[in-house]
């Protein structure tokens, strides 16, 4: 068979090429076992030991360091005002009142929030719910002036 493939000698390297991948050296011992053996109480999930402290349990994590829950009206504003966005193209006065409910529900979490900020949490979200709701107020009546004033806008300066 000449010019074929020739197969690799016994002992598992060609004369001259490198080992496979994962192979120990030529003439090195054979490799151990695979790491300690799982502890008795069975395998263990998580980081390793080192990596900071025991924490009592009912220790809360996550951003904003001893707050409470969320404030309820927060998240209802936030609600409103995503809602007084989603309805300014089909139902305008509807989403002005929408608006304006985000707005009032959003100053009162506020200010509930700031009395007892370690009891409440949330204001990113009561002050969410006050852009959104300012939004769909404001958002509505400029789109139903501009609806009748661009015809206008138009002829005068020779647009069609």
């Amino acid at each position: 068979m000449a010019g074929g493939f020739q197969p690799p000698p016994p002992g598992g390297m060609p004369p001259g090429g490198m080992p496979p991948p994962g192979a120990p050296p030529p003439g090195a011992p054979p490799p151990g076992p695979f790491g300690p053996p799982p502890p008795a109480g069975g395998p263990r999930f998580g980081p390793p030991g080192g990596y900071g402290t025991e924490l009592p349990p009912g220790t809360r994590f996550g951003a904003g360091g001893g707050q409470g829950p969320t404030e309820q009206l927060a998240i209802a504003s936030l609600g409103t005002g995503i809602g007084a966005l989603a309805f300014i193209c089909c139902c305008g006065p509807f989403s002005i009142a929408l608006g304006v409910a985000a707005v009032v529900l959003g100053l009162v979490s506020l200010s509930k929030i700031n009395a007892e900020p370690q009891r409440y949490g949330g204001k990113p979200i009561a002050i969410a719910g006050i852009v959104t709701g300012v939004l769909g107020v404001v958002t509505y009546p400029l789109m139903f002036v501009f609806s009748f004033t661009m015809p206008y806008i138009g002829s005068w300066t020779g647009w069609p």
